[in-house]
């Protein structure tokens, strides 16, 4: 038996980093004696050095299970890396293959097949100056787990130590499940208050082919939260990280309140350093240390785009996060393009109601120059934006403006609608889980907007809208990524309202709409051929995008959308379809794109067959 006390390590792979301190990672006695008798494993007609330097053509595992198969030969060294286009070949040298054959031994030990043989079979081409190399596996016997057991657990923690270490039907042993249910139970521990926990284990051979698992608990003090302590903050905001952090004294210890804190530092956005940690307090208490280091409070963003058919447009963002003191900021805002300009000036003020509530306001003027309507308005809003996570936020908000917005279509639906007032409440909430923001390859992005024209102020304007969107990526085969997304809208008058105004309608089409359309003309246009909007809109696509070379990237993507002008009218299994390729090259600017789509179905006269797109910034 071996016993050895938790710390953490990354799952098996080549060149996997030191692991981490403090949570279980050991490998059996059984594991180390595999090793030393796998000697006699390994292929005896290799000559050494004969096909030094050669390329290694095709790399096979063969005589394992298909997910083992994979893991493996992602840690091995002559199975080179594999591209959508073409394959990095590995050279051939036999150190190399040994290397690979110890690897693959002690992979399969940790993986519950200690008598594993494995042997290297090689298949040369002479006149290619080339080998292939077929890795052979007999697995022998599994290892399988039959009992686990935990010793010296509080009972308060035994229900979730039930279900970590609950086993499957016919597990086999691998080391890296119990490291996983290691860091589990230190953390079921951790959270009842015992901050200083240990979990040991030791393993029993009863039979060659069956193990037992020991967990043992070293529990300690369940402690509780002392005071905050600051090092590094001035004094102006002392209180507002007081409040932010949230710790109150005699709460009892856990790791998710100092995480939740550390995160709440973060989306104040003051500090380039933050270091949350505890120390003892003496007795039962553990006091809680932020090191923090304040960050430049100025900065200016600037923002460039173009897009086929708005062009350039232009971006400036300047900010203060302390101007004020208490972390109270204030900053300007501009942005241009061929059809929208706008401004905004604001202030705002952390810690509002609550630790990760920021309450602003700001004055906004904007200008909208399109096709079907003409916009000038200026106002005056107060949101709060509710921070519940670096990656989730909710903002309600209320704004009244004063505006002038006249239509410039001949359809009854877009006829002007009196009054110069409009007091609007809009409630956003955002979900960003994307582990990129500018070359995603996995997660996905929700928004969901309500809004509405409220009463008080000229009722014939009054409106609901609503519209949710959803993204999200997964990586594929090799280094291709799949997209897609779906966008809702829909919108209605409401109380003594028959009409919604230009500006709050529906309208598709363009690179971040439906493709197939330049910007606009998806949905109803009037007689002069002008896009007039509708109530409701749909939009779908679906990508792959795949790696070329360089910087290069390609995109296959296909598009499909419609805008309704009215509730009778919606059919949402009859859209405008547009297949389409894509062109990305990456810039330090973000990506650079082109798109070329066809309009398949739903095809006016005058409307193009292909249309083409370039922008800088991915469509989505």
């Amino acid at each position: 038996m071996l016993e050895n006390r938790a710390r953490q390590t990354a799952p098996w792979r080549h060149g996997a980093p030191e692991p981490r301190r403090r949570v279980c990672s050991w490998v059996p006695l059984f594991v180390l004696a595999c090793l030393l008798a796998g000697a006699a494993s390994r292929a005896t007609t290799i000559d050494p050095g004969a096909y030094r330097g050669w390329n290694v053509t095709r790399f096979t595992v063969r005589g394992i299970a298909s997910d083992l198969r994979e893991r493996l030969a992602q840690g091995l060294a002559l199975a080179g890396e594999n591209k959508i286009l073409w394959t990095k070949t590995a050279h051939f040298s036999t150190e190399r293959l040994e290397a690979d054959l110890d690897r693959a031994r002690l992979f399969l030990a940790r993986n519950g097949y200690p008598q594993a043989r494995v042997t290297a079979e090689l298949v040369p081409r002479v006149g290619e100056r080339a080998v292939e190399v077929v890795i052979a596996i007999d697995p022998g016997p599994a290892v399988r787990l039959r009992e686990q057991r935990v010793e010296a657990l509080p009972p308060e923690v035994e229900p979730r130590a039930a279900e970590i270490l609950e086993l499957e039907e016919g597990e086999v042993f691998s080391d890296r499940r119990i490291e996983r249910r290691v860091r589990e139970l230190l953390r079921a521990l951790q959270e009842a208050g015992y901050a200083r926990a240990a979990v040991s284990t030791r393993i029993e051979r009863p039979a060659s082919d069956q193990a037992h698992i020991r967990f043992l608990v070293d529990a300690g003090e369940r402690y509780l939260f002392g005071e905050t302590r600051l090092q590094g903050v001035p004094p102006d905001l002392h209180e507002t990280v007081q409040r932010t952090i949230d710790i109150p004294a005699g709460t009892r210890y856990t790791p998710e309140r100092l995480e939740r804190a550390q995160e709440a530092l973060r989306l104040l956005d003051l500090f380039r350093q933050i270091r949350l940690g505890t120390e003892a307090a003496g007795g039962d208490r553990l006091d809680v240390v932020a090191d923090l280091a304040l960050r430049t409070p100025q900065s200016l963003d600037l923002g460039v785009g173009y897009w086929t058919v708005d062009q350039l447009r232009l971006s400036a963002d300047w900010r203060h996060r302390n101007l004020f003191g208490g972390g109270r900021g204030f900053g300007i805002e501009l942005s241009g393009s061929r059809y929208a300009q706008g401004a905004d000036v604001r202030a705002w003020k952390p810690v509002l109601f609550h630790s990760r509530t920021r309450g602003s306001i700001a004055l906004r003027a904007r200008r909208e120059e399109e096709e079907s309507y003409r916009l000038t308005s200026v106002g005056i809003g107060l949101a709060a934006v509710y921070l519940y996570s670096l990656n989730a936020s909710l903002r309600p908000s209320l704004e009244l403006a004063v505006f002038d917005l006249v239509t410039r279509t001949d359809s009854t639906a877009s006829s002007p609608d009196p009054g110069p007032n409009l007091l609007t409440g809009q409630l956003v909430w955002a979900f960003h889980g994307l582990n990129d923001r500018l070359y995603p390859t996995r997660g996905a992005f929700l928004q969901f907007v309500a809004e509405s024209g409220l009463p008080g102020f000229e009722p014939r304007r009054h409106y609901l809208r609503f519209e949710p969107e959803w993204i999200g990526f997964l990586p594929l085969t090799g280094d291709v990524v799949g997209a897609a997304r779906l966008r809702v809208g829909y919108a209605l008058p409401a109380a003594r309202a028959t009409q919604l105004l230009a500006n709050k309608r529906f309208y598709g089409g363009g690179p971040s709409s439906m493709r197939g359309y330049p910007r606009r003309r998806m949905g109803p246009r009037d007689s002069d051929d002008k896009p007039v909007g509708g109530i409701a809109k749909l939009e779908l696509s679906a990508e792959l995008r795949l790696p070329l070379f360089w910087r290069f990237a390609g995109a296959l993507f296909c598009d499909a959308g419609e805008v309704w002008r009215r509730r009778t009218a919606i059919e949402p299994f009859d859209l405008a379809v547009a297949p389409g390729v894509g062109l990305l090259v990456r810039t330090p600017i973000g990506p650079v794109r082109g798109d070329l789509a066809r309009l398949i179905t739903h095809r006016r006269d005058g409307d193009a067959e292909y249309v083409f797109h370039i922008s800088i910034g991915q469509d989505y």
